[in-house]
């Protein structure tokens, strides 16, 4: 027996509780307070506020949905809500919040842009199951979803041991705390050159092109990968990566992020972004890191992406970056350091997409009309077992830290 839900229209399953809700702007957000504040960013929470009469008036819990950036939130508890953009949901009986959430999180709604989106979620039809049955599938997608959720946090903690280091080694590199000499990296010896701009047509196999979407926080990842010929890269435009070059962010959302160029992509080619050869002195390691620290993300890119139009960096704004010179020889002693947790970031990033696959798997086959109930009880329960499996691995990882 196939599993065919009676597919019913969005106000049979929801009741929007936006209206008459009172808004708080982006620029009243405390830092801490009583209630906290939720709106469309990609944040859980984005601030606080002090004042009890902002709380959210409704039934609880609900379903925000970002009009403009598609984000989804069930939230269980007093909050308000924050600036524009942000429809409050609240399910109808006989459907659970928590089933409606998974089921919207399973879809991936397309992206229009900057535009409003909940005309298109309108338009969705749900399926009316047994409130037993809805149960069944949230507890299923749930233990899946507390997998995943460790697995964020153990990468947080493990993300702090570089920069922990690093200060150890280098101190402060906001108040030079250890005196080192202090120059640009241009007058230091380091060159900037661009990447290749305009790619090449890509290919299912030659070079890797290296982006912005690649590029996160000292790791370049193969995720949404692309490739092209070696022949169709013009050898004027010097786009082929050598090992222990830094890619920075051009332009974009993602302006101003870091990562080195290791061996694994040596010989890679450098989209439209900047390239950084590091010289005689400095290593890959040290300029990547260094330039990750809020003395140069916040307090040298964001003082310049702040006074444009849309974030930007060029060159000569690269090669004007403050820097300090600590002997290489400290620096070749911190670059071991850091090819070691390297290795041991790539595992945690590679089982940490894996679990991401099976969550997203298990979305699928929970709301699959083809699976009996039965059926798909049984194997989702196989895939959470295999999110188990990674979760420990992950957390083996973690402990050799």
């Amino acid at each position: 027996m196939k599993w065919a839900p009676k597919m019913v229209a969005f106000d049979q399953a929801f009741e929007d509780q936006t209206s008459g809700q009172i808004k708080i702007q982006r620029g009243d957000y405390l830092p801490g307070g009583l209630l906290p504040v939720i709106d469309q960013g990609q944040k859980p929470i984005a601030g606080y506020s002090d004042n009890l009469d902002h709380a959210y008036q409704g039934p609880l819990p609900v379903i925000l949905f970002g009009d403009h950036t598609l984000s989804l939130k069930h939230v269980n508890f007093s909050f308000a809500l924050g600036a524009d953009g942000v429809r409050v949901l609240a399910s109808r009986p006989p459907f659970l919040s928590k089933f409606l959430y998974y089921y919207l999180t399973s879809l991936n709604i397309k992206s229009h842009g900057y535009s409003r989106h909940f005309k298109y979620l309108r338009e969705i039809k749900f399926p009316q199951i047994a409130e037993s049955e809805q149960s069944r599938i949230v507890e299923l997608l749930e233990q899946a979803d507390r997998l995943r959720q460790q697995r964020a946090e153990a990468d947080q903690m493990a993300d702090h041991i570089l920069p922990v280091l690093f200060h150890k080694m280098f101190g402060d590199s906001g108040t030079n705390s250890k005196k080192w000499i202090k120059k640009t990296l241009g007058s230091a010896g380091a060159l900037v050159r661009y990447g290749l701009g305009q790619p090449p047509q890509t290919s299912d196999s030659g070079l890797p092109l290296i982006r912005a979407t690649n590029i996160h926080r000292g790791l370049i990842t193969s995720e949404n990968m692309i490739y092209v010929k070696w022949e169709d890269v013009p050898e004027s435009r010097n786009a082929f990566l050598k090992a222990d070059e830094v890619i920075v962010v051009r332009s974009g959302a993602y302006t101003g992020d870091i990562a080195q160029v290791t061996e694994a992509w040596e010989g890679s080619v450098a989209g439209y972004d900047l390239v950084v050869s590091p010289g005689a002195n400095f290593t890959g390691e040290f300029l990547e890191c260094y330039m990750l620290t809020a003395t140069v993300q916040q307090n040298y890119f964001g003082n310049i992406k702040a006074r444009a139009g849309q974030p930007h960096l060029n060159a000569e704004q690269v090669l004007n970056t403050p820097i300090l010179l600590p002997p290489k020889t400290l620096q070749e002693k911190f670059s071991v350091f850091v090819k070691s947790l390297r290795n041991l970031r790539l595992q945690r990033n590679e089982s940490a997409l894996l679990l991401n696959k099976l969550f997203a798997n298990m979305l699928h086959r929970a709301f699959t009309c083809e699976l009996t109930a039965k059926w798909r009880e049984a194997h989702m329960k196989e895939l959470i077992a295999e999110m188990e499996r990674q979760a420990r691995l992950l957390n083996a990882t973690g402990k050799t830290n």
